[in-house]
């Protein structure tokens, strides 16, 4: 199910910000020094200098300082809208643009620096530059532009995608109980009913992210008979109004859910004490 890429684990996010913060760490000073140095370290020389060419003027450092500098500046933004997931709120978005600006802005940088590396030194300051440039150098150029390019695609589709707490596909709904959901997608055919069949696709996550169970893993649909008690209470009252065809986020409070109890599962993850679950739920067919 394609909602399944919004079950992001502690785990995983744990791994991925120890990474984003070791860019950073490395990133910031290693570009800071580069700059106030205006020149490359020593060690820079071979592969850790390629694709650079032979012209390493204090222009071409400082630009490799602040592409260096930016892009590690960019991880540590990006800290933000990982450590928040699955919440998808204003400060995630804010997060993750003025990561991907960072970024974009520093791989303009590097890229401007392999350019400059090229040009003949030999040649008077107000003379064309001649760019000498090797193909495995030009196709390097090439790729840290189509990067910068799916940077930016990936940041303007962003909110095509709607993680758990996301409302971009329509208007909360909010009931007393504390039961709240969005229809991401309206559906057009049969609707729920008391004393229904209703077989449905879903994916459902904790509230910190943890990705508890999916009717993918199992591979089929599931099925329970609406207001019959066959499932949790905030799911019974959660799929009330949908029809065929549609998709909702559900958020569904402890009291709705497992309560103090919590739930046991030999399986897989168990679900703690006073949890609150998120379910995605795709209405496949109403029956009788």
């Amino acid at each position: 199910m394609t909602s399944d890429v919004y079950g992001v684990g502690v785990l995983w996010r744990a791994v991925g910000a120890v990474l984003l913060v070791l860019c950073g760490a490395s990133g910031i000073p290693f570009g800071a020094w580069v700059i106030a140095k205006s020149r490359l370290p020593s060690w820079m020389k071979g592969i850790w200098k390629w694709p650079l060419g032979n012209n390493i003027s204090p222009e071409v450092a400082n630009l490799q300082g602040w592409a260096s500098a930016l892009v590690g500046a960019g991880s540590l933004v990006l800290l933000i809208p990982l450590l928040l997931l699955p919440t998808r709120d204003a400060v995630s978005r804010v997060g993750l643009v003025v990561a991907v600006l960072f970024v974009l802005v520093g791989l303009v940088a590097y890229v401007r620096s392999i350019v400059v590396s090229y040009r003949s030194t030999a040649e008077p300051a107000d003379s064309t530059p001649t760019l000498i440039m090797p193909r495995q150098t030009q196709l390097t150029v090439g790729l840290v532009a189509g990067l910068a390019a799916g940077a930016l695609l990936a940041a303007s589709v962003v909110d095509a995608f709607p993680g758990p707490s996301d409302t971009s596909g329509g208007a909360v709904t909010s009931q007393a109980n504390g039961l709240h959901w969005t229809d991401v997608k309206v559906g057009s055919g049969a609707a729920t009913a008391d004393g229904k069949l209703l077989t449905v696709r879903y994916t459902l996550w904790l509230g910190d992210g943890t990705r508890i169970d999916s009717s993918a893993d199992h591979d089929q649909p599931f099925t329970f008979t609406l207001g019959k008690g066959e499932v949790i209470k905030g799911l019974d009252e959660g799929v009330v109004g949908m029809r065929v065809g549609g998709i909702r986020w559900l958020t569904v409070p402890p009291d709705l859910a497992y309560g103090a109890g919590g739930e046991t599962n030999p399986s897989g993850p168990s679900i703690p004490p006073n949890s609150t679950l998120i379910f995605v739920i795709e209405l496949l067919s109403v029956s009788t």
